[in-house]
């Protein structure tokens, strides 16, 4: 565990490069452990941590390769923070096609909240900003309720220059002034 804390120090250090080192000694270093869940979950924590520091990196490469490591353990099937993870490294690589399946299952999943789904949302619009409209609009069919998803999609809408459709969400009653 020493190891691990060492890279995750690392990381909140902004020290990416060294920080991913100490984490794959850490996690080799727990392949000779016992397997048992407690040993499976360590990997998939430290599997995360060396994702986020190859996105931090702007590596989405390798982080896709270390997420497809961890896809060996039933658990990271349908974890919110791997889906997160995946859709920021697929937004970097610009592989818009699985981008948009990994965007549906953020949407439609039940555990990812209205916060982590308009983050995804962020990060596919830097790879195509068509997909995050389309994505925008699946997030206000799933939280209609929710002022942040018009807000934030009101923001996306004027920075791309959509200001017919950002004046829409105005005019539709879709914001409240006070």
């Amino acid at each position: 565990m020493v190891l691990y804390n060492i890279g995750v120090r690392l990381y909140k250090q902004n020290e990416w490069n060294k920080a991913v080192k100490w984490l794959k000694l850490s996690f080799e270093a727990l392949q000779h452990e016992s397997k048992n869940l407690k040993a499976e979950e360590k990997s998939i924590r430290i599997i995360k941590v060396i994702a986020a520091c190859h996105v931090s990196e702007g590596k989405f490469s390798h982080g896709l390769s270390a997420l497809e490591l961890a896809s060996r353990f039933k658990e990271v099937a349908n974890d919110p923070d791997f889906l997160f993870l995946k859709i920021k490294m697929l937004a970097g690589l610009k592989r818009n096609t699985e981008l948009k399946r990994c965007l549906k299952e953020v949407v439609g999943h039940n555990e990812c909240s209205v916060k982590m789904c308009l983050a995804a949302c962020e990060a596919a619009t830097e790879c195509s900003p068509a997909l995050a409209k389309e994505f925008y609009n699946k997030l206000i069919e799933r939280f209609p309720e929710d002022s942040t998803v018009y807000v934030q999609k009101f923001y996306f809408l004027i920075h791309q220059q959509m200001l017919d459709a950002a004046a829409s969400l105005i005019k539709y009653g879709k914001f409240r002034t006070y």
